[in-house]
């Protein structure tokens, strides 16, 4: 973990902050969907019951 945060800031000093913050909010956000899109969302398990 030491060692990305080094990284990321050399990269980041290098081609701009905004980059690399934009990269982490879209993967971030990615990731996001597709752990909701694995587990599926039920919010009511009663309304899907027949």
């Amino acid at each position: 973990m030491a060692a990305a945060l080094i990284l990321g800031g050399k990269l980041g000093d290098r081609s701009g902050r905004r980059t690399y913050y934009m990269i982490g909010a879209v993967g971030s956000t990615i990731a996001s969907v597709a752990i909701l899109a694995a587990v599926g969302v039920r919010r009511n398990p009663e309304a899907t019951r027949h």
